[in-house]
C-alpha cells in the first residue's frame, strides 16, 4: 500500500501509470468535474499523452456538461465513456477508482488531493468484477 498527498504526489502517481510498458488498458469511475480542475494543464496533457501511448480507459463518470465534453473526446484518447442515466443526477462522486489488473487506486481529488495505491490482484480482480457489472448495467 502507497499513500499519496498533494498535487506533484499525485503527478507523480499518473506518470508512474505513464511508465508502465506493460499497461495497454484499464478502467476508472470518477467525477471527470473535479478531476480535470485539479491540475487541468496537465491532467489535458496526461489523457493525450495516454492515449499515444497507446493506453485505453473505460470511464464511468457521473452526469455533469465536462463528462458529456469528456465524451466527445472518445476516439482521440482512447477512451470509452459511459455516464450515469438521469435516474442518478443525484450522485456526486468525491472521490475516484482506476483499476489496473493489478492495483486499484483511489483517489480523493476535491479538498484532500490524496491517493491510495493498493498492490493487490485479489483486490483488483474484485474491483474489476464491480466495474464491469456496473458497465453492463449502463449498456
Amino acid at each position: 500500500v502507497r499513500t499519496y498527498e498533494g498535487q506533484e504526489a499525485l503527478i507523480g502517481l499518473y506518470e508512474s501509470i505513464l511508465d508502465r510498458e506493460d499497461l495497454t488498458h484499464y478502467d476508472i469511475i470518477c467525477s471527470e468535474q473535479d478531476w480535470l480542475p485539479m491540475n487541468p494543464t496537465y491532467f489535458k496533457r496526461f489523457k493525450k499523452r495516454r492515449a499515444a501511448q497507446g493506453i485505453r480507459t473505460r470511464l464511468i463518470v457521473e452526469s455533469s456538461l465536462t463528462a458529456e465534453q469528456r465524451k466527445q473526446e472518445e476516439k482521440a484518447t482512447l477512451s470509452e465513456v459511459k455516464l450515469l442515466p438521469p435516474a442518478f443526477s443525484g450522485i456526486n462522486f468525491s472521490a475516484g477508482c482506476d483499476i489496473l489488473p493489478d492495483r486499484v487506486i483511489f483517489i480523493g481529488y476535491r479538498k484532500e488531493h490524496t491517493a491510495t495505491e493498493i498492490f493487490s490482484k485479489e483486490i483488483s480482480a474484485f474491483m474489476q468484477t464491480i466495474f464491469d457489472m456496473l458497465w453492463k448495467m449502463l449498456a
